[in-house]
């Protein structure tokens, strides 16, 4: 099994600490698992006593054996034990936070960047080992080089800047291309890139502005550029065992490159228009369409495998990983869908159904599943959900 050769938006060992060494085979994770945990962010205004729910937008941070990182969307940050039963700390920033939070190397720190440009680094213990303020709003995921800890931040307006990850140093900045209409339509242009940069070699990351994808080495600099056929907002995802990359754009072409150069080795036309980051697992491409079809693509040929007719991800949300390589996303139904990523069969669909009367149980971020069998995910109305999976028997 090779699920770990894919990269991704939603590549889980960005968002849970030391998974690429971690055992995976305790839990069976082709059985929907169960609900076990759920909490509430909840903003009390001090005039009139009124709640307001904290909307959750960023995949959390997974601490096995410590808990799971928080961001709401009202600028805090929060340190939960694993089933939000308690907070052991929480943090207050300067705005919301809608990117995904990123693991450092080592487990022991979690990188948070908000709408107002501040990257700030936190230690388990909720103290800031450092800060680096960027002049536009970060919405894209963050990627990182693991062995030169290089950071690879996007933000609106078209800008790209490298940190090095002990320090928040900036390392490099270079403007990125902008979209066709960045003049004529500027609240729209303003809005790019969305899709998030991607590791795509040991010292390459790509990264997807406009119609163009551009792939960067670890100072940097540009080693090669792609346009496509029109503007990019999903995020590509790579396939490291056949050196490939596949990119998906607005009209629903699928253009597979070679990693090390970017020349095009085939396209697909799927017929419609794509906004939700794909994921690569086991040298297949998960790809999901507006109308909600899921195709599986071949790395290494660009051909179609499988097609299913529904459970794409929820709008600008995205695939990630089960542990055993299998897919998984937020369906427009609000729930986590798994599928096998051999034949895109449906394997499980979760519930959220826990008997409250004020509860909305649709989730909205893309979830993230750690190797010790709990899977996280959280809504826009401030709900947070922590579920267990199975275990194996012997």
């Amino acid at each position: 099994m090779k699920s770990m050769d894919g990269r991704m938006r939603f590549a889980p060992d960005k968002s849970v600490a030391g998974y690429a060494t971690a055992q995976r085979d305790g839990f069976n994770w082709r059985v929907e698992p169960a609900l076990a945990g759920y909490a509430r962010l909840e903003h009390r205004n001090k005039t009139n006593g009124n709640i307001i729910p904290v909307p959750v937008c960023a995949t959390p941070a997974v601490l096995p054996g410590v808990g799971v990182m928080v961001a709401g969307y009202d600028g805090t940050v929060r340190l939960f034990d694993q089933l939000f039963e308690k907070a052991y700390w929480v943090r207050q920033l300067t705005a919301p936070i809608y990117a995904p939070l990123l693991c450092l190397p080592g487990g022991d720190q979690v990188v948070t960047a908000d709408i107002s440009g501040t990257v700030t680094c936190f230690s388990l213990r909720g103290d800031v080992i450092w800060t680096c303020t960027l002049d536009k709003p970060v919405y894209p995921a963050m990627e990182i080089l693991r062995e030169s800890g290089r950071i690879f931040v996007c933000c609106f307006d078209g800008e790209m800047t490298v940190l090095d990850s002990e320090s928040g140093g900036i390392v490099a900045q270079a403007s990125l291309p902008r979209p066709w209409f960045a003049e004529r339509a500027p609240k729209a242009g303003h809005r790019d890139p969305y899709a998030s940069p991607i590791q795509v070699g040991p010292d390459r990351v790509l990264v997807s502005a406009a119609d163009t994808v551009t792939a960067f080495d670890g100072e940097g600099e540009v080693l090669w550029r792609y346009v496509g056929t029109a503007q990019f907002r999903a995020s590509p995802t790579a396939c490291l065992t056949h050196s490939t990359i596949m990119t998906m754009s607005i009209d629903g072409v699928c253009s597979l490159l070679e990693a090390n150069n970017g020349k095009l080795i085939s396209t697909v036309e799927l017929g419609d228009k794509i906004v939700a980051s794909a994921a690569s697992s086991n040298a297949i491409a998960a790809i999901g369409t507006a109308s909600g079809s899921v195709y599986g693509i071949d790395m290494l040929t660009g051909l179609q495998t499988w097609r299913q007719s529904h459970g794409s991800p929820f709008d600008h949300t995205g695939f990630s990983l089960l542990p055993d390589g299998c897919f998984i996303c937020t369906n427009a139904r609000g729930n986590v869908v798994a599928r096998d990523f051999t034949e895109g069969r449906f394997l499980w669909e979760s519930s959220q159904l826990i008997g409250l009367t004020d509860h909305q149980p649709r989730i909205d971020i893309t979830p993230i599943c750690s190797p010790n069998g709990l899977m996280y995910a959280g809504s826009y109305d401030g709900a947070l959900y922590a579920f267990v999976f199975q275990e194996r028997t012997q």
